[in-house]
């Protein structure tokens, strides 16, 4: 409600916008919603390119969060559809696990 009134009240453009949508992003980030935080990453980078430009070093640490967001979803998503390996068991672990401690063996 807050971030519409200040949207309403300030425009699109303003330095409280764009502090609304990085604040919600850390957010939404840290809570592991990593695409809504995305989105408002993006949100911020395009008003601070809009209102700094490229080159301006408010606007490359925008981008830099943009990117290591991308990053993590591209991650979790390799790791969602690679599946993953069945664990093989090897025969000497089993041969343990089987067999009684040394010098119990001949109880049984």
């Amino acid at each position: 409600m807050r971030r519409c009134l200040r949207h309403c009240a300030l425009g699109d453009v303003h330095p409280e916008v764009v502090s609304a949508h990085k604040r919600i992003g850390n957010v939404r980030y840290q809570r592991g919603d990593l695409a809504n935080a995305d989105d408002e990453y993006r949100k911020a980078l395009s008003i601070y390119i809009h209102c700094f430009g490229q080159e301006h070093q408010t606007t490359k640490s925008a981008a830099v969060m943009v990117e290591k967001v991308a990053k993590e979803m591209a991650q979790q998503q390799v790791v969602a559809v690679t599946p993953v390996p069945p664990v093989s068991s090897s025969p000497s672990s089993t041969s343990f696990f089987k067999r009684g401690p040394k010098g119990y063996e001949s109880l049984s």
